[in-house]
């Protein structure tokens, strides 16, 4: 029973470090997309994400019922195995949350730029505001028909 337990373990962890380097594979094409401002890929990696992250958290659960139903501890080699794939899993992660990090940044870089330029060309349309109703104006706008 400790064998099979050992070696389901073993299986999960290899399957989470597999599905954790496909995360990081993806965050790095989504910190590509966000510099070259494809909407459209962005949104699809981050859906191709989150369906890793379903993944990392079903294999989680896994490994606690795995680690819950164990009653004798693991061999040396195996829990030698074990902790090298731990280690990995957690490499993988820390590089994984590194460049989503970096994306982060890069999004938020856009998104004030973007503001600024929505800023400017607010203050840049006051021609237009003659155009758009609402409030009355002492002079006639300057490029409409009128009679005279």
């Amino acid at each position: 029973m400790e064998k099979e337990n050992s070696s389901d373990l073993r299986g999960l962890l290899e399957q989470k470090l597999n599905t954790f380097k496909d995360f990081l594979s993806t965050t790095v094409l989504l910190k590509e997309a966000a510099v070259s401002e494809d909407v459209e890929d962005i949104k699809s990696l981050i859906e191709k994400r989150r369906s890793y992250i379903k993944a990392i958290d079903r294999i989680d659960r896994g490994i606690k019922k795995i680690s819950e139903a164990r009653i004798t501890s693991p061999s040396a080699e195996t829990r030698k195995g074990i902790e090298v794939l731990s280690m990995a899993i957690r490499n993988t992660a820390e590089n994984a949350a590194r460049l989503n990090k970096e994306f982060e940044t890069i999004l938020e870089s856009r998104h004030g730029d973007l503001r600024k330029r929505i800023s400017e060309m607010s203050r840049n349309q006051a021609g237009i505001k003659g155009y758009a109703g609402g409030r009355q104006r002492k002079e006639q706008p300057r490029f409409l028909d009128i009679r005279l």
